[in-house]
């Protein structure tokens, strides 16, 4: 492979490193109106030179004396920056080593993260624009005091992040709209109405549909028209909006976009049976949308309703629209309160509604007890010139905590265009339930609290008074009050900056559920809630009460029953097992075991725990054993299983700090709720995995360093020295927290997943333009087959290409090559009948046709490269893969495919093997070379099996297969520069093992006593001497063979490192296989699990599915 050139640039060149960030980029924590001090380039206005001049082969300095100005250096123009950006690797493959500003004529060579650098600040200067236009339209307002607060509040609004505490979020640079005359966007709409809906006496009477909801109501018209409306689980979030409109609301308002550049509203007034709309321009309503809704309320109201108009002010210019929309709403809720506006007075209700926004984002941006810092806003009414109409107030001021008062409304913030809220259900029936097992159906309280100083009550006689209290509980929780309601009390987390709480009387085993998780308190009081949730489990009282009966069942006599004398010289009999099975401590224990049979049950299956809530259920125990009562499911979800959870988690842990050469992984994933979380796993030598680890993090960044402290939290678990290896796939901050990990761990080696790295293989050769074509029609083919019932029923062995697996196109590509003679016939024989929009695909597949002819070759010709590939993944995801076998798979993988080109009736031709070269070569030097090459290439080394191999003489010869060599050595084998470079790594490792003073082999031992065994024994092994000359015994494997070497002393010291480094396991697949799991649960209708729950059903699942004292294989445990 060395005359493959590299074209793949390594992925960390464009990074800003994190101290230069702080120089050259905003701090995200200043204001706006710091923010925009803050000096930034401009653009150039001169003509672009030829992209070639911006690349230099000369290397940027080391100092960073040239940051200070590159805040005033122009940056070229934007189209451009995009072309570099595009061109940056195949300019480092020629030779590349900076960046030069060309269009300045500034001769200073720079790093490549330059470009990020432009990139950004481009972004910035837009943002900074936004913010000087809102300055100057205040500035124009400047004598009125809603402008004079607005501006004041960017003293404290940061600049940077999205706005909390509102029913949907947007960036925090989108509320300069409030402060302009620009076209208010859905979000700021939707915000607005959470304003208008916020006060308790409207929302207990009237209720509202974001802005999102109209397109979703016209699509589902035009797709669902025609199917059964009140059974259709897509139609269920529309029958949940109008059935609470008809049984218990006033009004429903609804903003609605139209012709894509002008706001209206629709109100449906259920009282008067009249549905209102209302335009402030004075046009009818779009037939399309009158259609729709009449079609959406038809379901539901047993006559028509009624259209009429909608009391809107007139709209005199181009831009108010939106205003005035949401004031219609606002006044037909408070008429006295809301009237409605004049057009001079638009611009103030902008700023008004904004300062209310920015004052409740402040807030709920704050920890729950702080006081806000936000100023008072002043009443509009007080701000309008007295030439206008009276006004008592067209926006008044609202409590902050009444932005939480109207249940009907989600406070998720979370992207609303993902998950609108009209599919998120107001009022939960007990058939949802069963589909659902969300931590808590409490909506998160946004509002103040106020901590309560707790007495204890004590009689007349001292006896303390109320019910017992946990210790534990109370170093976690601290019981409070709402800070306007002092009668509602709650308890809320002690975790720094964490909002859970739970209204009084809060539920104790969902307090505990939530302490065990949340990582804003400190570790040490996580542990102790986990103790006191495991001793609390049902594996728990299993235990105990089966040490109990085991005590009765001793005395037990069988029969004939004997007769013994009592205390009191009174005949007493000794009980037989039945009676000690039908006594207190039998049905306890029996209860217990089917409580802890029925959980282990939920998560091995993957099903909602509130399964055990239907009927059937419970009669399936009522007809088995009628004194026997089944937990309900909130019993089993918020206490069985995060108690059984916390013991197997510390079982767990206990089993790891037996064992030695732990592999640590772990991995990023959403879920559907959505929430982000990070799994982290221990694998054992022999491949056993434990999930130990589920983090959720979405109100995180996740930088490396925060990964590096969680993954370095986990190892202090067990204890750092256990570790051998660290794993992970190559994305920017996994990388940067393998690298932290393994400087904080000296005796840690770092691996990238190799079925990631081979996976990106697939993806470059897939994008390639010889197979773009191809690829096009294998696409639209898998689509046709898969989704087209009628074709999958003629043929069914067609493999779809998923987003998630590894070679998903090669192996949709095999399927297809495979079903291609039965795809001809049914197609010849006219079995299969393409419609209109699909008839090219009949030639495709259609014999002897031109299209068929080239899509079969270019079919086989993709196969032939990615086919090894896909081969090499499959063998790799296995628990007993190690790292002599990443390096062997490579070799093969190169072998294949230059025997391939080899090969002149493969149909390539230079330029296309030239590329398809270029890509293999730049991922196997990304890994094997520029990654933690060495380890790989001295895995192979020793193995027995090809220690004295001719590829460890040329490790890129590209042989696919690697010969046994006699143990006849070479005078000069050690002088080989494979041998020298196996050596020197080796030694750098016994070298961090040393002075770890950890290993069992190297403790007791001096620093030159360890060195001198090292390189003797190194040596007798290259050239197979005693004790290294014994070959090993069939079915044995590679790491049994050192493991027994390490008790021989003329090999212990090469032994101890060659058994650590067979330890590893060199992919993330435990994370994969995890995730899986994941998916299996969180299906589409328990969109609402929190990851915890996810975390702990896949722990249990995980550790009672094996016997850890047993050590087998389980390589099909997921």
């Amino acid at each position: 492979m060395a005359n493959i050139v590299d074209t793949k640039a390594s992925d960390d060149i464009l990074i800003i490193p994190v101290s230069v960030q702080s120089i050259i980029l905003p701090d995200k924590n200043l204001s706006v109106l710091s923010f925009l001090q803050f000096s930034l380039p401009s653009a150039s206005i001169t003509t672009a030179p030829p992209l070639r001049k911006y690349f230099s082969t000369n290397s940027p300095p080391e100092d960073g004396l040239y940051l200070d100005y590159l805040r005033t250096q122009p940056l070229p123009q934007l189209a451009v920056l995009r072309k570099l950006l595009e061109g940056v690797q195949h300019a480092i493959s020629g030779g590349s080593r900076s960046i030069i500003y060309a269009h300045a004529n500034i001769e200073q060579p720079f790093p490549f993260w330059i470009l990020t650098f432009w990139r950004q600040a481009y972004t910035l200067l837009d943002i900074q624009s936004n913010w000087r236009q809102a300055e100057a339209f205040l500035t124009k307002h400047q004598p009125n005091p809603v402008a004079s607060t607005f501006h004041f509040a960017l003293s404290g609004l940061c600049w940077s992040g999205s706005t909390k505490g509102f029913c949907d979020w947007s960036p925090i640079h989108d509320l300069a709209n409030f402060a302009s005359r620009k076209w208010l966007t859905d979000t700021n709409l939707n915000m607005m109405l959470d304003v208008v809906y916020a006060d308790e006496d409207v929302a207990s009477k009237h209720s509202f549909e974001t802005a999102y909801f109209i397109p979703l109501l016209l699509l589902a018209h035009d797709e669902h028209a025609e199917k059964a409306y009140l059974t259709s689980r897509e139609a269920k979030s529309f029958r949940d909006a109008a059935e609470q409109l008809f049984k218990g609301r006033k009004s429903l308002g609804i903003p609605c976009h139209i012709d894509e550049n002008h706001w209206t509203v629709v109100l449906i007034n259920a009282a008067d049976q009249k549905v209102l709309y209302g335009d402030s321009f004075g046009a009818a309503i779009p037939s399309r949308l009158k259609t729709a809704i009449d079609w959406w309320l038809s379901h539901h109201s047993p006559t028509p309703l009624t259209w009429d108009d909608l009391q809107i002010a007139r709209q005199e210019d181009t831009h108010s629209c939106g205003v005035l929309a949401i004031n219609a709403l606002a006044h037909f809720v408070q008429p006295t309160k809301f009237p409605l506006l004049s057009s001079s007075d638009t611009d103030i209700a902008r700023l008004h509604y904004g300062n209310v926004i920015i004052e409740h984002h402040v807030m709920s941006s704050q920890s729950p007890l702080l006081p806000p810092t936000s100023v008072s806003i002043t009443p509009l009414s007080s701000t309008i010139p007295s030439s206008s109409p009276p006004v008592s107030s067209v926006l008044p001021t609202i409590p902050h905590e009444s932005f939480t008062s109207n249940p009907t409304r989600s406070h998720s913030n979370k992207n609303i265009k993902q998950v609108a809220p009209i599919f998120q259900l107001k009022k939960r029936s007990h058939e949802d339930m069963l589909d659902d097992d969300s931590d808590t159906l409490e909506s998160q309280f946004k509002g103040q609290l106020v901590d309560i100083k707790l007495k204890k009550r004590k009689n007349a006689n001292g006896k303390t008074l109320g019910r017992p209290r946990t210790d534990v509980l109370e170093k976690v929780t601290r019981q409070c009050h709402e800070l306007s309601r002092p009668k509602k009390q709650r308890y809320r987390c002690l975790g720094e900056n964490c909002r859970y709480s739970l209204a009084a009387p809060a539920n104790r085993k969902r307090l505990l559920k939530h302490a065990a998780s949340c990582h804003r308190l400190p570790i040490t009081l996580r542990r102790e809630v986990t103790k006191l949730l495991a001793s609390e489990s049902l594996g728990a009282q299993v235990e105990k009460l089966e040490a109990a009966r085991g005590e009765v069942l001793q005395t037990t006599n069988p029969s004939p029953k004997t007769t013994v004398a009592s205390a009191d010289g009174a005949a007493e009999h000794s009980k037989s097992r039945l009676e000690v099975e039908c006594s207190k401590v039998g049905r306890e224990y029996l209860e217990a075991r089917l409580n802890l049979a029925i959980v282990k049950f939920i998560c091995a299956a993957a099903i909602p725990p509130t399964l055990v809530d239907y009927v059937e259920w419970k009669e399936i125990f009522l007809i088995a054993n009628k004194a026997y009562r089944p937990s309900c499911g909130t019993q089993i979800a918020d206490k069985h299983i995060p108690g059984e959870a916390a013991r197997v988690r510390i079982l767990s842990i206990e089993f790891l700090k037996t064992q030695f050469n732990l592999t640590i992984s772990y991995d990023g994933g959403t879920t559907k709720r959505p929430q982000s979380v990070y799994t982290v796993h221990f694998t054992t030598p022999d491949g056993r995995s434990f999930l130990i680890e589920g983090e959720e993090s979405s109100d995180t960044s996740h930088t490396g360093e925060h990964i590096a402290d969680m993954l370095l939290n986990a190892m202090d678990l067990v204890g750092r020295f256990r570790f051998s290896g660290i794993a992970s796939d190559n994305t920017g901050n996994t990388r940067v927290a393998r690298q932290l990990v393994c400087q904080a761990v000296k005796t840690v080696i770092p691996m990238s997943d190799a079925c990631h790295h081979l996976n990106l293989v697939c993806k470059d050769i897939a994008k390639l333009p010889m197979f773009k074509d191809m690829i096009s029609q294998l696409r639209s083919l898998v689509t046709y087959f898969r989704k087209s019932t009628r074709a999958y029923d003629a043929l069914e062995r067609i493999e779809g290409i998923g987003k998630t697996r590894f070679a998903t196109i090669c192996a949709a590509a095999i399927s297809v090559q495979r079903c291609l003679p039965a795809l001809r016939e049914l197609v010849d024989t006219g079995s299969i009948k393409f419609p209109g929009k699909k008839a090219d695909l009949a030639s495709i597949i259609k014999s002897g046709s031109h299209r068929g002819l080239n899509f079969e070759l270019g079919l086989a010709r993709f196969i032939d490269v990615q086919g090894p590939i896909a081969k090499a993944i499959v063998c790799l995801e296995s628990t007993q893969t190690n790292a002599a076998d990443v390096y062997k798979y490579w070799l093969a993988i190169c072998g294949c495919i230059k025997k391939l080109f080899e090969d002149s009736s493969s149909g390539f031709n230079v330029e296309e093997m030239g590329q398809i070269y270029a890509i293999v070569n730049s991922r196997f030097r990304e890994q094997l070379e520029d990654g933690p090459a060495d380890c790989y290439l001295a895995a192979l080394c020793l193995d027995p099996c090809y220690v004295r191999s001719a590829i460890l003489h040329n490790p890129l010869s590209l042989k696919i297969k690697i010969p046994r060599i006699p143990s006849t050595a070479t005078p000069d084998i050690l002088t080989s520069p494979t041998y020298v470079r196996v050596f020197k790594y080796l030694k750098i490792v016994i070298e961090a093992e040393f002075k770890s003073q950890h290993n069992p082999t190297l403790k007791g031992q001096t620093a030159a006593d360890v060195r001198e065994a090292f390189v003797r024994q190194f040596e007798r092994y290259v050239k197979g001497q005693y004790p290294f000359d014994t070959m090993m015994d069939a079915g044995q494997d590679v790491l049994s063979y050192w493991t027994h070497l390490t008790k021989i002393p003329e090999g212990s010291i090469l032994a101890c490192i060659a058994e650590k480094i067979y330890s590893i396991k060199p992919s993330s697949v435990p994370e994969e296989r995890t995730m899986s799991v994941f998916t299996r649960m969180n299906t589409p209708a328990r969109n609402r699990q929190h990851v915890r729950s996810l975390v702990d059903m896949t722990q249990i699942r995980q550790w009672h599915m094996y016997d850890p004292k047993v050590s087998v294989l389980f390589s099909g445990l997921y």
